[in-house]
């Protein structure tokens, strides 16, 4: 790979949409939002997402300029499929075809791109704390940073909001 120094990240919640390029060293350097429910046709939310990401690979250099990978957090989200199966907190309803739909998007712009969509609950990290593993929740996920505690059986998550 070209740059390997950042890689892209995206949180799909029911209020926000949150993609964010995360420096090797673990620190959020950009965050770019929108709101979920402004886009309630799956079409335009998939092209506002897709330009998001193209935004932070254009600036950070992600990627090899062939392909890039993208990991995405989401409510219902089924791994297997790459798809948001009925999620009751968002506006598309049944199942939403979202990695095929962001595929395809990014083709225009990419030679390949490489989709990996998970149920927010499962979209973990473990944190290079050695023994204090750390898993933070995706709506956390991007922000979270172990701290070491005065315990060392219970590390803490610092947040920023």
């Amino acid at each position: 790979m070209k740059n390997s120094k950042y890689t892209l990240g995206v949180d799909i919640g029911g209020t926000n949409v949150r993609c964010g390029a995360v420096s090797s060293d673990g620190k959020v350097v950009e965050v770019l939002k929108f709101k979920t429910w402004d886009y309630v046709v799956a079409e335009n939310f998939v092209e506002r997402l897709a330009d998001d990401i193209v935004s932070l690979i254009r600036k950070y250099d992600i990627g090899d300029g062939k392909r890039v990978s993208v990991g995405i957090g989401a409510p219902n989200g089924n791994y297997y499929r790459s798809t948001i199966e009925f999620a009751p907190n968002l506006p598309f309803k049944g199942v939403f075809e979202l990695g095929k739909m962001l595929t395809k998007s990014l083709s225009s712009r990419f030679m390949e791109a490489d989709i990996v969509l998970t149920n927010d609950a499962n979209a973990a990290a473990p944190s290079p704390a050695g023994r204090k593993v750390l898993y933070a929740p995706a709506w956390q996920g991007m922000r979270a940073r172990a701290r070491k505690s005065r315990s060392a059986a219970s590390p803490r998550i610092e947040t920023r909001r």
